[in-house]
């Protein structure tokens, strides 16, 4: 009987059976075990039909199949096929070949099935495609094909900042030809304030919502910021498959409601220390926005060099930068904040003082306490206050939301002042 127990548990652990199978062994008594394990077949004992079905989309395990077919029918048809077929673990759609229960073992990329499974617990989540992690997500198991050609609806809200941002959405999700147009084609797109000014604390908010009907993915902002991290979302969850061709959004519908947990999200760049041309800060902007970053620390004076040319002192940025070529000029700023501004990241620039200063003196001597001691800047004389006002004068337009760095954050640095 002991053996009868053991080789009848070992069948049952091996056909990986549902609870209910394991949870009718156990509740077997003596002689009922003995029958059973007399049995010439284990797929004698009848079919159970609880457990999970996981789903696998373009997988297959190749010669794993047991006898019987459900090619024509349904997935659901299928599924009760399996159930009530003996050692059936599962089955690939749409050819409707039956599986063996070890098939996950054996599970390979396929291009023209998707792969159903059988199994004794629920299918794991997949890590959330989307980073960063939205405030609340939900999705369901449908594998949904995009269209390259996706456009916005006649209705969305749509003006210049709008219609290049998704013109930049399209051209980075969609980088290959596809073999078919997917059925999802329309983004309706709803933009309450689609003119908003960038500053601290603005709404960076959106809703997401993604059929598996085929029908419009909806987007919803109060603002064309959030607009852009929903755009952005969307592209994180478009995938392209190189053995079918298609752009797909897997484990649709999805639902996502999202807004930034902290308003101000910096990425530090130190151009003093290591200049970086105008295109290199550009791509830096670019890659902030697949994370939804959205500042810009531009740590733009120091120590080391004074890249930037006042337009009303230029001698601090002729005589400090490291070499002639290695300048911003005052459109070159400009440019620098634009190209955030589209982008919704904002330029918040640092002029460090009065410490970390030295590169002043270079055209400013008198306004550091000598030869020798160039840094903090001389407080002792008004020329000190009247060279700071007018490199703050010139970024700031001396008015909030104004000038060529508009935001309403100036970084004075104020850092490591060695007074001794």
């Amino acid at each position: 009987a002991s053996v009868a127990l053991v080789a009848v548990l070992a069948l049952a652990h091996a056909a990986r059976t549902p609870p209910s199978a394991r949870s009718r062994l156990a509740a077997m008594d003596r002689d009922a075990l003995i029958d059973l394990a007399l049995r010439s077949q284990w797929a004698e004992i009848e079919p159970v039909q609880d457990g999970y079905w996981w789903h696998y989309p373009h997988s297959d395990c190749d010669h794993d199949d047991v006898p019987g077919s459900c090619e024509g029918k349904s997935v659901d048809e299928c599924k009760t096929l399996c159930e009530n077929t003996p050692r059936c673990g599962g089955f690939n759609f749409p050819h409707g070949y039956l599986k063996k229960v070890d098939c996950l073992a054996n599970r390979a990329p396929s291009p023209v099935v998707d792969l159903y499974l059988l199994e004794s617990t629920p299918q794991p989540n997949p890590a959330l495609p989307v980073w960063p992690v939205p405030r609340t997500a939900t999705n369901g198991t449908a594998v949904v094909e995009v269209a390259a050609t996706i456009a916005l609806t006649a209705d969305s809200t749509v003006n210049a900042d709008i219609a290049a941002a998704f013109a930049r959405f399209s051209l980075r999700t969609f980088p290959h030809k596809e073999s078919r147009s997917g059925a999802l084609a329309l983004i309706s797109l709803t933009v309450g304030a689609p003119a908003s000014e960038l500053q601290l604390g603005v709404d960076e908010s959106y809703g997401l919502q993604i059929p598996q009907d085929g029908s419009t993915i909806v987007i919803r902002a109060p603002t064309q910021f959030g607009a852009y991290h929903a755009l952005e979302t969307l592209s994180q969850l478009i995938v392209f498959h190189f053995n079918t061709q298609v752009y797909e959004i897997a484990s649709a519908p999805w639902l996502i409601n999202d807004a930034p947990r902290f308003p101000h999200r910096e990425l530090l760049v130190d151009s003093s220390r290591h200049f970086l041309p105008v295109p290199v800060l550009f791509q830096t902007i670019d890659a902030m926005t697949y994370a939804k970053l959205n500042t810009v620390h531009w740590h733009l004076v120091d120590s080391q060099a004074f890249p930037f040319v006042p337009p009303s002192m230029p001698a601090l940025g002729l005589q400090g930068s490291f070499s002639s070529q290695e300048r911003y000029s005052i459109q070159d700023v400009e440019d620098v904040v634009e190209y955030g501004r589209q982008r919704g990241v904002r330029i918040m620039v640092e002029i460090d003082t009065p410490g970390h200063a030295a590169a002043w003196c270079n055209a400013r001597p008198d306004i550091c306490p000598s030869a020798t001691c160039q840094q903090p800047l001389n407080p002792a004389t008004n020329a000190t206050f009247n060279v700071i006002d007018t490199v703050f004068g010139d970024l700031t337009g001396r008015k909030r939301g104004a000038g060529p760095v508009f935001d309403n954050m100036l970084h004075l640095g104020g850092d490591e002042v060695d007074t001794s």
